[in-house]
């Protein structure tokens, strides 16, 4: 059905404030956005401050990352996650609504099981 379907990673400090943004997007973007409940990361300074404060602090050890589902060039859903010692605690995830039909926070989520 689709072509291009890529799941990603990024645990380096870089990577994560690179894509950084990409994540609020997404969760943004649907019910939590200011269309819906409003509860999203990316409309909280202060938590918008928190996350990211997260990845710089945590950069060393690796512990935090951020997962994607992308088709194409569209990233589709994603996950802000820290790992600590062999479990990954999933924090906040996102997707774009216009795939909800393929469930995209599963799919990723069943990538990453």
């Amino acid at each position: 059905l689709y072509k291009n379907v890529e799941f990603i990673t990024v645990n380096e400090r870089k990577e994560l404030l690179d894509l950084y943004g990409t994540f609020l997007n997404l969760e943004e973007s649907g019910w939590k956005g200011s269309r819906g409940t409003g509860t999203a990361i990316k409309l909280n300074s202060n938590l918008t401050k928190f996350y990211r404060s997260m990845i710089e602090t945590l950069e060393n050890k690796k512990c935090c990352c951020l997962n994607f589902l992308k088709i194409g060039n569209e990233f589709i859903s994603g996950q802000y996650c820290i790992i600590v010692n062999d479990t990954c605690f999933i924090l906040k995830i996102g997707y774009n609504e216009n795939y909800k039909n393929i469930s995209p926070g599963n799919l990723l989520l069943e990538h990453m099981l």
